[in-house]
């Protein structure tokens, strides 16, 4: 009787730990990953390039670029920072000592709300500063992005 009891409550324990941990796993949800198609501004002026309806499978800003990269449609280098990516050209766009590549977006959840917003219009459409960068820009299917001098 005593091998009973050891026995059932080995398994009792052992269920009681995997129960957890398989719902750990199926509760970890990934972001959609199914097709967007976003609007893409780069730059201002006579360099400007613009990507109207984007189809992209990417998560993130990054993977749009890195897309835009592999077709050939366009160039940017980036440094690694804690913070993610952080590009230092794009498309012949690069910072000078006072200004910097700067994201914006007409998404309002990633926008800055401070004081120190940037906001800049295209099309009659003003994208704001987000408070992301390349790495952590959540892309939304239908919205607009901006990367340009600020």
């Amino acid at each position: 009787m005593n091998v009973y009891i050891k026995k059932s409550l080995t398994i009792f324990l052992i269920l009681i730990l995997i129960i957890p941990l398989s719902l750990l796993v199926v509760a970890c949800e990934q972001p959609d990953s199914g097709e967007k198609t976003i609007t893409l501004v780069i730059g201002e002026g006579d360099n400007q390039k613009v990507f109207e309806a984007l189809k992209t499978n990417g998560n993130y800003l990054v993977d749009a670029l890195d897309e835009l990269v592999w077709e050939g449609k366009l160039t940017y280098t980036s440094t690694d920072s804690l913070y993610g990516a952080y590009l230092t050209e794009i498309n012949g766009i690069t910072p000078s000592n006072d200004n910097y590549i700067g994201i914006l977006t007409t998404v309002s959840e990633q926008q800055d709300i401070t004081n120190w917003k940037v906001v800049k219009s295209y099309d009659n459409v003003d994208y704001v500063s987000a408070i992301y960068g390349i790495s952590d820009l959540e892309l939304i299917d239908g919205a607009k992005y901006m990367i340009a001098l600020v």
